[in-house]
């Protein structure tokens, strides 16, 4: 594909767009190596002097330089890394990173518990639950897939559909006047899961989630609400701190 047309920025810049081009239709995935300079050059139909100019540009934010090795598409930099020994809602989570938390809400409705999650909520089967299913956004790009299962009967009049777009921490301290203290979590790597990727909007497989099952609790130790939340392994990284007794 010839870069030569009428255009007036230096054909650097086209080089340079080009290759942002390839990397956002997922042509060039994070980690790939990109071909030679010299075939890239005679793609592009430019010069080798002209590609390594627009590499350099690149570089700055989309691409490491290897000498004598080649050139790779940057891998996606973690958004959040660190212990989950501190419960925090995710809203909590991406305001701390300074990004805007978001909501898009996928479905809301009355459930009656099956025999896994009576046993969960320690209730009979058949109890009614509040299943929510959401996506949870970090400056508008999806960074989480979450299900949720609140007890029916700790809801009260004062909650309404708008309040599913927060934090669930919030609407069940403020309005429900329950304040959750400790949570039971068990982080779980998931490979593929052709569903919640396409929620996520992730193309590449080789992106595997971490999904995250919570039973929170109050100070009564009633359970109030399960989790289970998918999280983009390339945005999120949690670890355990263990300490020797």
């Amino acid at each position: 594909m010839s870069l030569i047309r009428q255009d007036s920025r230096p054909l650097y810049i086209l080089v340079k767009n080009k290759l942002e081009e390839l990397i956002a239709d997922g042509i060039y995935q994070p980690g790939d190596q990109l071909p030679s300079e010299s075939k890239l050059a005679e793609e592009f139909g430019v010069s080798r002097a002209t590609l390594r100019e627009g590499l350099r540009v690149l570089e700055e934010g989309k691409v490491n330089r290897k000498h004598g090795v080649g050139t790779f598409i940057k891998e996606d930099s973690l958004w959040f890394e660190g212990g989950i020994e501190e419960l925090s809602s995710l809203t909590e989570m991406i305001e701390d990173l300074g990004l805007n938390a978001g909501t898009t809400c996928l479905d809301s409705e009355d459930i009656k518990a099956n025999g896994e999650l009576a046993k969960r909520f320690d209730t009979k089967e058949g109890s009614l639950l509040l299943n929510i299913q959401r996506i949870r956004t970090a400056d508008e790009e999806p960074v989480a897939y979450c299900n949720d299962y609140l007890l029916k009967e700790v809801l009260t009049d004062m909650v309404d559909h708008e309040d599913l777009y927060g934090s669930i921490f919030e609407l069940l301290q403020d309005k429900c006047g329950i304040f959750i203290t400790h949570a039971v979590s068990d982080v779980i790597p998931i490979t593929i899961d052709h569903e919640v990727n396409k929620i996520l909007g992730i193309s590449d497989d080789r992106v595997p989630l971490l999904l995250l099952k919570q039973m929170h609790y109050d100070a009564e130790d009633r359970p109030i609400l399960y989790s289970e939340s998918y999280f983009r392994s390339d945005k999120f990284r949690f670890h355990v701190v263990r300490k020797r007794s």
